[in-house]
């Protein structure tokens, strides 16, 4: 899931039963969490930023949902529907801001959530581990069809080993 929700996040996605086991081969320790390969946040298995999860199932979501998007503003609009589907409260636009007020505390000093006008964005995470397997999955191709099957072997096995259970497992 790399782009746009197309299915509420809290319905997860079927998981692997891969082995936990740190990924390798990335060069970017800016978006690792310290002493660690794992990324600062992690959506393949339980969700969690710098090995802490957010308290509460919604918490998750959200904290999820700006994942994927990282860098770019995730309307309000679209949280309320990833948080309650169909049927939000009255006073949904109001919970999603108290939300956000706890997140801000769960990424403090390492990233930050901002808003405006076209909604909330997460910045200063970095790559997601979600993003990381796309990006090495993407690149395990191009090296396949370059002719080099064993070091596409090789970025297929370091995104594989970024999956830690079901994604976005609270």
């Amino acid at each position: 899931m790399t782009g746009p929700a197309s299915a509420p996040l809290a319905d997860g996605l079927p998981g692997a039963d891969a082995p936990t086991v740190a990924a390798r081969d990335t060069g970017r320790s800016d978006t690792v969490a310290p002493g660690t390969d794992t990324p600062a946040v992690t959506l393949l298995g339980p969700v969690r930023f710098h090995g802490a999860a957010p308290r509460g199932r919604s918490l998750a979501v959200l904290l999820a949902l700006l994942a994927l998007e990282t860098g770019r503003p995730v309307s309000m609009a679209r949280i309320v529907a990833e948080l309650w589907d169909e049927r939000p409260p009255p006073s949904a636009q109001a919970t999603v801001h108290v939300y956000v007020s706890r997140l801000r505390s769960l990424l403090r000093p390492h990233a930050a959530v901002r808003g405006g006008p076209a909604g909330y964005a997460l910045e200063g995470a970095g790559e997601s581990d979600a993003a990381r397997f796309a990006r090495l999955v993407d690149d395990g191709y191009r090296r396949h069809e370059a002719g080099d099957p064993h070091s596409a072997a090789d970025r297929f096995d370091a995104a594989l080993t970024l999956w830690r259970g079901e994604p976005f497992a609270g």
